[in-house]
């Protein structure tokens, strides 16, 4: 039988078998985590440009060199970013700003071949800062204005984001 041998070890093991619940495989999985890869797990890395600015916010290194004396291609992992997916085993990752779609898109994939080949194979998830149009405080603040003050109202009280137009945004 084939399958997605996650961690490597020729063993279909009971999280990475798809035919079985969600709850048994991740018992199975949280079972053989340590509690350092379980705290990553709950936590985000630092602001993520791609590729990584050279000063102030998100500056990052490859191979030691910053991006523009490194020689390496823009979806390239950082020193910082290969630093924090393995040894901090964070797999949600916040970015800021890249250089075009197919960068991202090649980006995550980089990101995504790296941690498989970590440990467990957990995979990465990535999110984004909203689009430049609401960073810019163009027309879809007042939207956004709108949607605080009916969570504000809402039975759950003000922190209550679970509105479809935000997830949209994110």
């Amino acid at each position: 039988m084939k399958f997605k041998d996650l961690n490597k070890n020729g063993v279909l093991e009971p999280y990475e078998d798809w035919r079985l619940p969600a709850e048994e495989r991740a018992r199975d999985l949280a079972q053989q985590m340590t509690i350092e890869q379980i705290a990553g797990l709950m936590l985000y890395s630092g602001h993520q440009a791609i590729p990584a600015g050279e000063s102030r916010f998100a500056a990052a290194t490859y191979q030691g060199k910053p991006f523009s004396q490194s020689g390496v291609a823009p979806w390239t992992l950082t020193d910082q970013q290969k630093e924090f997916l393995e040894k901090d085993n964070l797999r949600h990752i916040l970015i800021t700003s890249v250089q075009d779609p197919a960068t991202a898109a090649r980006w995550n994939n980089e990101m995504q071949a790296f941690v498989e080949g970590i440990g467990l194979g957990i995979p990465g998830n990535t999110s984004s800062d909203p689009p430049p149009a609401i960073q810019d405080r163009q027309p879809v603040i007042p939207k956004l204005n709108s949607m605080q003050a009916q969570a504000d109202k809402s039975p759950y009280g003000p922190t209550d984001w679970a509105w479809p137009p935000l997830l949209i945004l994110n």
